[in-house]
């Protein structure tokens, strides 16, 4: 199965299917060069991974536009850095850029 489609599943089961019970995570100063930036949805799993998806992404497989305000928080992209930075340590590779787009496009260790 396409890893997108596991992606979005494992996504909706952990946001009990809805994008309003996730986290929406905005960067408006992108931390990494040459990088275009892009709005995310968090999640975390039931053993509190973190689960990022590109709203953009979402948007594209599900037909469904999510809405920052209606979610159940905003956090910028520094902020969940911080959150997460112990667990980002050891589950993504700071040599190529972005976490939270790593973390969207399934280069965590978990996903």
């Amino acid at each position: 199965m396409n890893n997108q489609i596991l992606q979005l599943y494992a996504f909706l089961q952990a946001s009990c299917g809805n994008w309003r019970n996730a986290i929406w995570i905005e960067c408006k100063s992108c931390l990494y060069e040459n990088q275009q930036c892009d709005e995310y949805l968090l999640t975390a799993d039931r053993n509190g991974t973190p689960l990022v998806f590109s709203v953009a992404q979402f948007r594209q497989l599900t037909g469904d536009m999510p809405v920052k305000d209606e979610c159940i928080a905003v956090l910028s992209e520094h902020a969940f850095e911080v959150l997460y930075s112990s667990w980002l340590l050891w589950n993504t590779d700071w040599k190529n850029g972005c976490r939270l787009r790593q973390l969207a496009q399934g280069k965590g260790s978990t996903l």
